[in-house]
This record gives structure tokens, sequence and C-alpha cells, in this order.
């Protein structure tokens, strides 16, 4: 049967027609407005990192559709602020996308793995490749898995140790409210926004 000027219609509002990227930098407040970084990211509820926050959101007919965001946190001091500022997204469901970085305590990565357990549905790990590490394959990955083992909310936990790979995996299964933070690689953050851009460009 033959779709109606209505269905037409109705699948034009509910498709993706809208992407919005906010890089949120103190480049962005140069010279004497340097001092409103600062306080554009207590109204988002962020912490002033020195890097910066990078923002991709997608929009519908019915307005904010998925948010995702780009940062390079690899620790837990890092993470704790960006998790509460995440708190200020409402989402449907949350994913991470995560890794250990350069080598850091046992201790150090439960931790980690606890934090994002309490905070996130889904959390895909990784190996990070731009950074050396004297651990075993692996071992990283199993750290934070026993730390996510003692999360409150997570109920997916996945290996993908291919960076890429587990971005996409993320990003395939976005949909409607919900949320995802892509961790960059800790070398270098430019790859990991590269990817999100193909992403939009292909959906």
């Amino acid at each position: 049967m033959a779709g109606t000027d209505e269905d037409a219609v109705a699948a034009a509002d509910d498709a993706l027609y809208v992407l919005t990227a906010v890089l949120l930098t103190p480049a962005k407040f140069p010279s004497v407005l340097g001092d409103d970084y600062p306080e554009a990211c207590a109204a988002l509820g962020l912490a002033p990192l020195a890097d910066g926050y990078g923002l991709v959101l997608g929009q519908d007919g019915d307005g904010a559709r998925w948010t995702v965001v780009v940062d390079d946190v690899h620790n837990a001091s890092g993470l704790r602020p960006l998790l509460t500022a995440i708190d200020q997204f409402p989402s449907a469901r949350r994913a991470a996308v995560y890794s250990a970085g350069a080598d850091r305590r046992d201790a150090d990565l439960i931790e980690q793995g606890k934090l994002l357990g309490d905070a996130f549905d889904r959390v895909v790990l990784y190996d990070d490749a731009t950074v050396r590490s004297k651990r075993p394959d692996g071992e990283a990955r199993a750290l934070l898995r026993q730390g996510l083992a003692q999360g409150s909310r997570v109920k997916d936990i996945q290996d993908e140790p291919d960076h890429g790979k587990a971005i996409a995996s993320v990003l395939d299964g976005i949909g409607a409210g919900d949320f995802a933070l892509l961790q960059s690689d800790e070398a270098f953050s430019g790859p990991t926004i590269d990817l999100v851009r193909r992403w939009i460009q292909q959906n």
C-alpha cells in the first residue's frame, strides 16, 4: 500500500535533520573575554578543564534527539566532575567508550570502573594504542571490569580493543534520548573527533 502525504510528513519530522557541534574551550573566549570560559562552564555544570569540551547534539522534529560528548578524561579525579556535568543532560540511556590510557595503579583503574558502573548503562572498553603500557594485553580492561562489576547502574559491559570499532558500536546503537561519552586517545583527541565527523556524514 502506498504511503500517504501524512506518512511522508511524519517520517520527515522524525528524521535527523539538525546537527549542532559545540566546541567549548578557553580559546573560544580570547583576550579580555577569557574570564567568560569558567562562567560558561559553570552555567553548564562543567569543570573548566584546560582542554575544553566537544559536544555534538542531534535533533529531530521533537527537539534534542541524542547527545555525544568527546572528552580525554583518563583518571578518577577528572572523571568525577565530568560525571557530575553529565547529570545535567537528561538521557534515557547512557553509553561510554573508555580505556585505561597510560599505566596507572590497579586501585585507580578499579575506582574508575566503579564510577563508570554507577553512571552508565553500557560501557565498551578498548585499548589505547597511542600510549605505551607495561601491562599485558587486556589486563587494564580486566581491572576496569572489576570496578564496573561493583557499579549500581551498568548492565552491559563489552570489550572491543580497537578504539574505532568501539566508538562505532556505540554510535551505531544510539537512539532517541540517549547520551554517549566517547573517550579520546590520551595522546591526541583529533582521531576521535574525525570518527564522529565521518559517522555524522554517513548518517
